[in-house]
């Protein structure tokens, strides 16, 4: 066998190895893009969360800062 010979029989060869390689290795490729699109949801989900409690403890604390200068504007001028 020539060296062409080889050549051509190599190259059959690889394009029958690529063509069984690539389904699987895009199937890989799929499933872990998936799995770190899940976790770039769960991370979103949870930095959504995360910055609705601060938004409320905020409003909490605003409103707790109203009823403390109420309490001590009555506590000084509801005494005279």
């Amino acid at each position: 066998m020539t060296i062409a010979g080889v050549a051509d029989v190599f190259s059959v060869m690889m394009g029958v190895l690529h063509a069984r390689v690539s389904p699987a290795s895009r199937n890989l490729g799929q499933r872990e893009r998936a799995y770190v699109e899940g976790q770039m949801r769960t991370l979103d989900e949870g930095l959504q969360l995360k910055q609705q409690l601060i938004e409320e403890g905020v409003l909490l604390w605003r409103e707790k800062q109203v009823q403390c200068i109420l309490m001590q504007r009555l506590l000084l001028y509801g005494m005279k």
